[in-house]
């Protein structure tokens, strides 16, 4: 028959509270248990066992996830001051057991791919703390939750916190309407309980606050929720640890059990006497490497103020916020964007943790760890931080960093962005770059691990798994990437598929845009063992291919449509003038002949192609000036007529002065064009001016308004339609 212990002690903690860990630690040291179960995924529990190696230094986080979906993740957060880790510390100093007791999360995922609902979590959720907050004229309810307990430090507030529990539970009203989740994971965190205090005499439970009162009093199960927990796990998880920081402990950055302040709660956890005055002086010197102008008094004087208001409210020590409250006094802070912006990241700052490198690691995870540390990466990991950094392709040391990074790309893990350089220069030897580590990028890591064991093998297996069902767009990013990641062979590889699909591609902006890039991919690869003559022959073929439907393509193109495609056209105009292949310029000057003969159906493209076509090869002027006016004739629309003037002078406005015929067709459209007409065509003209310097508008509004030899026959007084241009131009 087994035993049963004598004594079962609850202790309901709020995650990460440093009230809740100092209190917790004193009960412990009075009742000293046996074991201490704590709520945390039970199948976390081998990862355990590195928390009495000193070299794991929180903020800290387990993840544990599914291996082999590894994107099904949690993170498991802990820092200094959290009652977990300061349980389990007591733990490993007093030589005594310490288990997890929380439903593993191989249950959760079973659950949540259950067919069943009855077992899924509600969409609707009333947080008591809030409601009970705001009664009492708090902010919210982390702020009354730290004013109220957190702000003691003995094992008396225990007691208080299971009675309100207690109190909240029964309560309907003020109570969530408990997730069905929540109600297997106390059954089966009692059934643990149970179990692994069955031979002890003592036994601490440490849990959530909220889930004391079905802890202390737990209800029978029903048959249904019995054989859930019987149900074997089919899943497998594994648990890694990985560095924290406080910024991602904080409230700010989206995580549900995250603190407002991790620093001034590490702080009042050390050395709550001295805690207030410490985190005064802390914010002044970071407010003043901000900027502001902070006098050395303040710091007293802001920590006096603090101590006095949290006097007032009847709470033994300041909460933080009476802190705030009192920085914004003292520091004389009333407009409310200079207070938040001296508090910008004061209350997390650059604090991280660390792993050692023994710890469990998934052979992806070793191998672009151990090769960050060999570039000397790893501290910009550590301290999680946007850092720049300049690298010399000369050097061999910078060439195998910017190497890494960018293969690091094509597993999906931007912990590098290139930059455009800030210094002029002809050489293709300086990268420069922004490093910044996030967090999310150990999740990454792990969901890569289904692709390999090392960094190139992950990612040389992921290309070729991926690239047949990429469009040709993304080819030809991967193909510019892959070159910059020096994977041998595989640009030959994509090149080759580049070519079946744009055999295939019947869509001319696509082989447009196509041939733009592949023209920047070979001027970067010819230093980069890429076969230039191999992609001059592809840009070659594509640019082939686009001519000979371009005109077509246009003439079908919906304005909005071809507005889109507008950058694209000059720059596809200087590849081909580029290319010095005497074919491929007669069926470009062609197809923008063709083009420019067609006026039934104008716009953007229309514009910058006669533009193109008159400056490619010339044209008749008594051609030109018929195409003008069937352009600019009532046949069309203003609309069309607007869009055509946008291409015309597409990066080009000059035109507009130094172009007399070109001024003259402006000055005439807009005088002949009614009110009603000229507002249709408003928004597009709105567009095109607005993205001209002033000086030019001003030039521009003087010709049209005075009149110059320039113009044949300017109006002396503007009509409606001229002013509203005019008054366009003003603006």
């Amino acid at each position: 028959m087994k035993s049963t212990p004598a004594d079962i002690r609850y202790y309901g903690i709020r995650h990460h509270g440093p009230g809740s860990a100092t209190s917790l630690i004193a009960a412990l040291e009075a009742l000293k248990p046996d074991i201490i179960l704590i709520e945390g995924p039970s199948d976390a529990q081998s990862a355990l066992q590195w928390i009495s190696d000193p070299r794991l230094k929180p903020p800290v986080a387990m993840v544990i996830y599914e291996i082999e979906q590894p994107q099904n993740a949690i993170f498991y957060p802990m820092a200094h001051f959290s009652p977990e880790w300061q349980a389990m510390q007591f733990a490993v100093r007093n030589n005594i057991p310490y288990h997890f007791i929380d439903l593993p999360f191989q249950k959760i995922l079973s659950l949540k791919r259950s067919s069943e609902d009855e077992f899924e979590s509600a969409e609707t959720y009333v947080d008591p703390f809030q409601l009970i907050a705001s009664h009492q004229g708090w902010e919210d309810g982390e702020s009354w939750w730290d004013a109220n307990f957190e702000t003691y430090n003995g094992p008396e507030i225990f007691p208080v916190v299971s009675q309100l529990m207690a109190a909240f539970r029964e309560n309907e009203q003020i109570s969530p309407a408990h997730p069905s989740l929540n109600i297997i994971r106390e059954a089966y965190m009692n059934r643990a309980i149970q179990k692994l205090s069955s031979k002890y005499s003592k036994a601490a439970v440490i849990c959530g606050a909220w889930h004391l009162p079905a802890l202390e009093n737990p209800a029978k199960p029903t048959d249904k929720l019995k054989a859930i927990l019987e149900e074997p796990d089919k899943i497998k998880t594994k648990t890694v640890w990985i560095p924290w920081t406080y910024k991602q402990l904080s409230f700010s950055s989206g995580y549900r059990s995250g603190v407002q302040a991790p620093i001034w709660y590490e702080m009042l956890f050390k050395n709550r006497n001295e805690a207030v005055l410490e985190w005064m002086a802390y914010v002044s010197n970071a407010a003043r490497s901000k900027g502001f102008e902070i006098p050395p008094a303040s710091s007293i004087d802001a920590a006096v103020l603090a101590r006095t208001l949290a006097s007032m409210r009847g709470y033994p020590i300041p909460a933080y916020l009476d802190l705030k409250d009192a920085i914004q006094a003292v520091y004389g802070l009333s407009h409310h964007d200079s207070f938040n912006e001296l508090l910008s990241g004061i209350p997390y700052g650059n604090v991280f943790g660390e792993v050692p490198d023994s710890v469990d690691q998934t052979p992806l995870q070793k191998d672009i760890f151990s090769q960050m540390k060999k570039l000397r990466l790893q501290s910009i990991m550590q301290e999680g931080v946007a850092q720049h950094k300049i690298l010399d392709l000369r050097k061999e040391a910078n060439r195998q960093t910017s190497i890494f990074l960018y293969r690091l790309w094509l597993l999906d893990i931007p912990f590098g962005q290139p930059q455009e350089s800030s210094v002029r220069h002809t050489g293709t030897f300086r990268e420069e770059w922004v490093l910044h580590w996030k967090q999310e990028f150990h999740l990454k890591i792990l969901e890569a691990g289904i692709w390999g064991n090392t960094l190139l093998d992950a990612i040389l297996q992921k290309i070729q798994v991926s690239q047949e069902s990429l469009s040709l767009e993304a080819l030809i990013k991967l193909l510019d990437r892959c070159l910059y990641a020096d994977l041998p062979g595989i640009p030959g590889k994509i090149l080759q598929l580049i070519a079946d699909k744009s055999n295939l591609c019947r869509d001319i902006f696509l082989l447009i845009r196509s041939v733009i890039a592949l023209r920047h991919v070979k001027d970067r690869g010819s230093a980069r063992n890429l076969d230039p003559e191999l992609v001059q022959t592809l840009i070659e073929n594509m640019s082939i291919e686009a001519c000979a439907s371009y005109s077509i393509q246009c003439q079908m193109l919906p304005l909005e449509d071809a507005e889109n495609y507008l950058p694209d056209i000059p720059k596809f105009h200087i590849v081909l003038k580029s290319l010095e292949n005497e074919a491929i310029q007669n069926a470009w000057k062609n197809a923008l002949k063709q083009l420019t003969d067609h006026t039934d159906h104008v716009h953007q493209l229309h514009g910058i192609s006669f533009r193109i076509y008159l400056d490619y090869s010339g044209a008749d002027p008594e051609i030109q000036k018929n195409i003008i006016q069937l352009i600019f004739s009532s046949t069309h629309d203003p609309i069309g007529q607007a869009a055509w003037i946008q291409g015309f002078i597409y990066d080009n406005y000059l035109l507009l002065l130094f172009d007399p015929a070109l001024l003259q067709l402006l000055n005439t459209w807009i005088s002949a064009m009614d009110q009603e007409a000229f507002e249709s065509a408003l928004p597009i003209l709105r567009k095109v001016f607005s993205e001209t310097p002033s000086a030019f508008k001003e030039k521009l509004m003087d010709k049209l308004h005075t009149g110059t030899n320039e113009l044949q026959n300017p109006l002396p007084v503007p009509d409606e339609a001229r002013k509203a241009f005019l008054k366009l131009l003003e603006n």
